[in-house]
This record gives structure tokens, C-alpha cells and sequence, in this order.
């Protein structure tokens, strides 16, 4: 994982600029190596993470953010042809279009964000609710004792000690998140105790045939993590075909 974390940020830094240098004399001048491009460079610097005003080592927060692609269950044909590679896994495919997507609110110098999605190479407990321990935990993306945060900094969650957060607590699951001022599914592979559900696109191999499972994170309860566990591989169950289930992104700490 940490060679793919790499190898994506070599991509980043060597690709995107390309691309924005070709979208408009803005983005040109960011990537132009002189005082100026480097203070408005550090003008647009994200707020990403943020630290205590007091500068009492308070844990810092960290963002999370619904993508603007819909890849289906195999984890493909969202609209990022670099992170559908047959090359990756689908955990892998899925990291890469967190740090690729529209969404992302800094991919050039701003956190590495993985995807909240349960399979074969990422899990985070095989015991309910980490009781009486996290059991068979692979590569988790929550952090222990952690405020999470939308990209406009308002509080979503907070982790307990087991890096999850009680679904039924006010004083852990704090907000919602929207994509973009709306509601939206995102393909989670989670039951509501944070185990892994059953249905999950054939590990996230079947972008046809299947079903999947699906959280909704504007809404409170057990919901966040698991709404349904029916939704077509396809991820063409919306309204006239369309595509709906979206990937949750978080943000790992610098």
C-alpha cells in the first residue's frame, strides 16, 4: 500500500499539472516556479486539516469527502480511466479515484485520502462493533480518537479508542454529509456494526450482475454505514438508469 500511495503521488505531481496547464492560464501560473505562483500557492493551501487555535496539540481534524464519480461495484468505469487498471485491486482502484476526483479538495499537496470501503484487503473488525475486540482489522482508514469533518470543516464524527464511532450516539456521529448539498449513497461493504456485509459486488470484482451494499451518510442511525445491501453492481439503480453509489473518502494523517 505504501508503494501505491507513492506511485500516486508521483502521477499527481507529474500528470495533473499537465492537464491543468492545457485548462486555463489560472492553473498555468500555479505550476510556474516563482515567488508569486509560490504565494498563491500558499494562499490556496487547503484547509484540510486543521490544528487548535491554542496550539495545545489537541488531535487535529481530518476531512472526508463523497466523490463526484460513481464507479460501479468493480470499482471501475467511474470516469477515471487511471484507476481502472486491471493492475490494482479494487481497494487500491477505489484509493485512486479518492485522490483523483473532482472532489478532492488539494490532490497536489493536500492529505492522501482512502476509500471507507469494506472487502477482502480492507477491513475494520470481524467482531461486531469491535466487541470484544477488532479482529481481523486490515488496512482501516479511520484513526482512533479523531474528529472528522466535511470539506467546509463541520463536524461529521468522532472515533472512540477502536477507530470507529457508535452509529446510535449523538456524541460520536455528530452531523451529515452531503454530496454537494444533496443526499447520496456510497458503496460501503459495511453492515451497521462495522463488520463486513455479505453483499458486496463478488469483492468488488462485478461491475454487472451483482448487488451491493450501500451506506447514506446524511442520514443518522445505523443508515450511515448500511441503507440497503440491493443495489445492481451496475450502479445504474437511480432514476431512468442512472447512476447514483459513490465512494467515501478520508482523509490519513500527514
Amino acid at each position: 500500500m505504501l508503494l501505491m500511495e507513492s506511485s500516486m503521488r508521483i502521477a499527481l505531481y507529474t500528470i495533473l499539472p499537465l492537464l491543468l496547464l492545457q485548462c486555463t492560464p489560472f492553473y498555468a501560473a500555479l505550476f510556474q516556479k516563482d515567488d508569486d505562483s509560490d504565494a498563491l500557492l500558499g494562499l490556496l493551501a487547503p484547509a484540510s486539516i486543521a490544528t487548535s487555535a491554542s496550539g495545545s496539540g489537541e488531535l487535529l481534524a481530518l476531512q472526508v469527502f463523497l466523490t463526484d464519480s460513481q464507479p460501479s461495484g468493480s470499482i471501475q468505469n467511474g470516469g477515471i480511466g487511471a484507476c481502472d487498471g486491471t493492475g490494482m485491486s479494487p481497494v487500491e482502484r477505489a484509493d485512486c479515484y479518492c485522490m483523483l476526483d473532482t472532489n478532492n479538495p488539494d490532490p497536489i499537496s493536500g492529505p492522501i485520502f482512502k476509500a471507507m470501503l469494506s472487502g477482502a484487503t480492507r477491513k475494520a473488525t470481524t467482531n461486531a462493533n469491535c466487541s470484544p475486540d477488532c479482529a481481523g482489522r486490515m488496512d482501516w482508514v479511520l484513526q482512533p480518537n479523531r474528529r472528522y469533518v466535511d470539506l467546509n470543516a463541520s463536524s461529521l464524527f468522532i472515533t472512540n479508542s477502536n477507530a470507529i464511532f457508535d452509529v446510535a450516539a449523538p456524541t460520536e456521529l455528530l452531523g451529515a454529509l452531503n454530496h454537494r448539498g444533496t443526499a447520496a449513497e456510497y458503496w460501503s461493504g459495511l453492515s451497521a456494526d462495522w463488520t463486513q456485509s455479505s453483499t458486496n459486488c463478488t469483492d468488488w470484482s462485478d461491475g454487472s450482475a451483482g448487488q451491493g451494499s450501500v451506506g447514506q451518510p446524511n442520514l443518522s442511525g445505523a443508515e450511515f454505514l448500511f441503507l440497503a445491501n440491493d443495489r445492481a453492481c451496475q450502479n445504474t439503480y437511480g432514476s431512468g438508469s442512472t447512476r447514483v453509489a459513490r465512494l467515501f473518502c478520508v482523509a490519513q494523517p500527514l
